[in-house]
């Protein structure tokens, strides 16, 4: 059964959008995913990626769909299939137009707090063995980069001690105790405007067991780079933290971490040969090391 035939099998997409050739099935060797899509939007996804990989996020998919912070599983029979998350990403709402009032951000930052504390409280099955992406946190940054951004960012670590204690510590103390987003962007934080800006995560291909203080870093970044102003940076995470807090999320605020997430991106960046975003983060990640507010790891 081809791709096509199968979404319709799914409930996906109906035969007469199929013929009408208003369905398509779009590969991405990048992701190793293929976009099921309908009149251009896309309805569904089929990670074909290794079994291994596919095992290791099925509980967690399965489980965040049951919360409502996922995809909902379509199947998982001989391919893991997903439902497109609805509503628009944080990175989408930033960038609408004139961008979204205060008031909305900070709706937005309060219920990815909630989601977040969500996907951390959830049980762990006791046979659940795969551990989320785990970065890059050895000195360096990227093994084989090569290019001069990628030296940029291994000089930068090279001369900073307080990013090369940070690296220490971070090492040293990770966890893999929860389940864990393992990575979070902005496009992947999908915000409902029906449910109440309510947040699900459409990108799951780095979770698993991982660290949570890594993936608080990771939305705590995701909020600075859409929030604008640092005022505003400052009172949209205060938002989200709290109501991490509230919803009894386990993570933590860590500098030390906070720098090698900002590290870990800037090493991506150089991969992009983006040079704007290299900056950006090296710049975050020696003011994570100075900025109050955070709890020091014991390296």
């Amino acid at each position: 059964m081809d791709t096509l035939a199968q979404a319709y099998a799914l409930g996906v997409v109906t035969r007469a959008e199929v013929e009408r050739g208003l369905a398509e099935a779009r590969p991405d060797a990048s992701t190793g995913r293929t976009e099921i899509t309908l009149r251009g939007r896309v309805v569904a996804l089929v990670h074909r990626n290794a079994e291994h990989r596919n095992r290791r996020i099925r509980p967690l998919l399965t489980a965040l769909a049951e919360e409502d912070l996922g995809p909902k599983v379509l199947s998982c029979a001989d391919q893991l299939w997903t439902e497109s998350v609805p509503g628009r990403s944080l990175a989408d709402l930033s960038s609408a137009g004139a961008g979204p009032t205060l008031v909305e951000l900070t709706d937005a930052c309060v219920a990815l707090g909630a989601a977040l504390a969500g996907v951390h409280r959830l049980p762990v099955p006791r046979d659940a063995i795969e551990p989320a992406r785990r970065p890059t946190i050895e000195a360096g940054g990227r093994d084989g980069g090569g290019s001069a951004l990628d030296a940029a960012v291994r000089h930068a670590v090279a001369a900073d001690p307080g990013l090369q204690r940070a690296f220490e510590a971070v090492s040293q103390r990770w966890s893999e105790r929860h389940w864990a987003l393992g990575g979070v962007e902005p496009v992947d934080i999908m915000i409902d405007s029906r449910a109440g800006s309510h947040v699900r995560f459409a990108n799951l291909d780095s979770a698993g067991l991982g660290c949570v203080d890594w993936d608080v870093a990771a939305c705590l970044a995701s909020i600075a780079q859409v929030a604008g102003p640092a005022a505003s940076v400052a009172w949209l995470s205060g938002h989200f933290w709290n109501s991490y807090r509230r919803a009894g999320g386990p993570g933590q605020v860590h500098p030390q971490v906070q720098a090698m997430h900002a590290v870990d991106s800037a090493c991506r960046a150089a991969g992009r040969d983006d040079r704007t975003a290299v900056l950006w983060w090296l710049t975050r990640a020696h003011e994570a090391l100075v900025r109050p507010g955070g709890a020091a790891l014991a390296a």
